[in-house]
C-alpha cells in the first residue's frame, strides 16, 4: 500500500512537472480537464460528447481487416475506393476497405443520419482515420517520421477522399492515434483553407518544416485530446514546435500509474463511458454493442 501510494504521488507529481513545462512553452490553447462529481466540467464535457466517437475510430484504424475491436451502429460504414492510387497495386482491388501502402495505413468512414442508415441515403460526414505506430514500429520510425512518405500518403489520401465527395454534401474530418494523429495534423495544416474538422488522440505533433508557423482559423475545429501523463508523445510534443491555433485538451483517464499514458483504448474508452453517462444514447447503444471492452 505505501509503495502504492508512492507510485500515485510520484505520478501526479509528474503531470504537474510535465503541464508547468508545456504552460511556459506559450501554449495558452492548452485546457486542463477538471472533474467534478465524477465528470468532466466546463469546455471538457462538450469535446467528451462530441470527440468520442473519433476516438473509436482512431482504435478501429489499427485493424488489417474488417475486423475492429469496436462494433458500431449501422450508419456508421467503412468503405474504399476501388481504384486507389494510395494503396499498393496488389491490393488495389482486394475485399479488403484498407488503405494500404507499405506500412501506411488508413480506414474511410461514412457516416449517416441515424434515419438513413441504408447506402442509399448520402453519407452527413466522412471520417478519414489514419493509422499509429505498429507495435514493432522500425517501418513507421522512418516513413513516419525520418521521412516524409506517410506524410505524402496522407495527403494523397485526403486528395482522393475529397474528390471522390466533392459533389456530395458529406463534410470530412480526420481523426488519429499517435503517429495517426500527426498525419492528420499534417493534412489539416497542408490545407488551411479547408474546412477541415479533427479530433485527434495522443498526436506526436510532428509537421514538416514548411508547415510548422502555419496558424489554423480562430473557427477551425481542430482538437488534439491528450492524456496528462503520456510518455510516449508527450516528450516529442514537448521538444517539438506546437502546431498554431491547435486546442489542447488534457485528460487523465489512463488510471494505471504503471502504465505509458499512450495506449488508444484508455482514451477511447474513457470518453465512450462519460458520453454514456452524460446520456449520449448512441454511446449507451456502443457499450452494449461491446461487452468485452468492459470485462
Amino acid at each position: 500500500m505505501i509503495l502504492w501510494e508512492a507510485v500515485v504521488k510520484f505520478r501526479l507529481g509528474l503531470s504537474l512537472a510535465i503541464l508547468l513545462i508545456l504552460s511556459g512553452c506559450g501554449l495558452k490553447s492548452v485546457h486542463v480537464c477538471e472533474i467534478e462529481n465524477g465528470r468532466h466540467i466546463g469546455p471538457c464535457e462538450q469535446i467528451v460528447d462530441d470527440a468520442y466517437l473519433y476516438a473509436l475510430l482512431s482504435v478501429n484504424a489499427y485493424e488489417k481487416e474488417e475486423n475492429t475491436p469496436f462494433i458500431l451502429p449501422e450508419r456508421i460504414r467503412e468503405v474504399r475506393h476501388a481504384d486507389s492510387q494510395v494503396s499498393q497495386p496488389s491490393r488495389k482491388y482486394a475485399d479488403s476497405k484498407v488503405y494500404d501502402n507499405g506500412s501506411f495505413q488508413a480506414k474511410v468512414f461514412e457516416i449517416r443520419a441515424a434515419d438513413q442508415a441504408d447506402d442509399a441515403a448520402p453519407p452527413l460526414e466522412v471520417v478519414i482515420a489514419y493509422r499509429g505506430t505498429e507495435k514493432f514500429p522500425i517501418a513507421d520510425v522512418v516513413d513516419g517520421g525520418l521521412t516524409h512518405n506517410h506524410r505524402i500518403k496522407a495527403v494523397d489520401l485526403y486528395d482522393e477522399i475529397k474528390q471522390k465527395y466533392q459533389d456530395t454534401p458529406a463534410s470530412i474530418s480526420l481523426t488519429g492515434h499517435s503517429l495517426g494523429g500527426a498525419l492528420a495534423l499534417e493534412v489539416v495544416y497542408t490545407y488551411l483553407d479547408d474546412d477541415i474538422r479533427a479530433y485527434v488522440i495522443n498526436p506526436t505533433y510532428k509537421l514538416t518544416i514548411g508547415k510548422k508557423h502555419h496558424r489554423l482559423p480562430e473557427d477551425r475545429e481542430v482538437y488534439s485530446l491528450e492524456e496528462i501523463l503520456d510518455q510516449i508523445a508527450g516528450p516529442l510534443r514537448a521538444i517539438d514546435t506546437n502546431p498554431e491555433g491547435l486546442r489542447i485538451y488534457k485528460f487523465d483517464y489512463e488510471k494505471n500509474p504503471l502504465a505509458d499514458g499512450h495506449s488508444r483504448f484508455s482514451m477511447a474508452l474513457g470518453l465512450l463511458q462519460e458520453a454514456k453517462a452524460h446520456g449520449i444514447e448512441e454511446a449507451a447503444r456502443i457499450v452494449e454493442m461491446n461487452p468485452e471492452m468492459f470485462e
